[in-house]
């Protein structure tokens, strides 16, 4: 089983502890074929999203579709969503089932 790049869960707060800011989104995109690239060569996108209000997480928001254009540009429709607990432990889960559609994929 591939694993896709992965971030650590202090990357993900940044400085929403002391300011209820500074979010840190972490994206990342991995190849679906073998030897393919190119600009529009379609890949496996990801990003993680921490929630956060009055300098508290609330959830993380895992999201990922298959594509060569970026998140802003791709239409809802096709951006698969889930959330997980605001912690350690939820960022892990996310990236195993990050991990896991992943690998459906290739």
């Amino acid at each position: 089983m591939k694993e896709l790049s992965r971030t650590s869960w202090q990357y993900l707060c940044g400085n929403v502890a002391l300011y209820d800011a500074g979010i840190n989104d972490f994206i990342g995109s991995a190849p679906i074929t073998e030897g393919k690239v190119g600009a529009f060569t379609d890949k496996f996108n990801y990003k993680l999203h921490l929630i956060a209000e009055n300098k508290t997480p609330l959830k993380i928001i895992a999201s990922f579709y298959v594509g060569c254009f970026s998140f802003d540009t791709t239409d809802e429709e096709q951006i698969t969503v889930r959330e997980f607990d605001p912690s350690e432990e939820g960022l892990n889960s996310a990236f195993e089932w990050l991990d896991k559609e992943y690998n459906n994929c290739i």
